[in-house]
């Protein structure tokens, strides 16, 4: 058998896939769990609109951090650091 190669597009491609789709989830997630074990209305849109805040400060500082140190760096780190974030969610 041949081994079979992807090109690097595809595999950008793949990953921005996913890791908008793990996002799209969490911004539904996130209110209805809050929701769910609150049953509160203003604690899950609270918790909307910090999302939505911290995607702004989030977007706005690491726009710096891409020109200082590159795209591939930064997208690493942040994909790290967030997915750690989501992780620790249930704890």
């Amino acid at each position: 058998m041949s081994e079979r190669r992807y090109s690097p597009l595809a595999t950008l491609f793949a990953a921005t896939f996913l890791f908008r789709i793990g996002n799209a989830v969490a911004a539904l997630a996130l209110p209805w769990f809050v929701l769910s074990h609150t049953k509160s209305a203003a604690w899950a849109g609270a918790t909307a609109a910090s999302s939505v805040i911290a995607t702004i400060i989030g977007a706005w500082v690491g726009g710096g951090l891409v020109d200082r140190f590159g795209r591939a760096p930064v997208a690493l780190i942040s994909g790290v650091v967030g997915g750690v974030a989501m992780a620790s969610i249930p704890l």
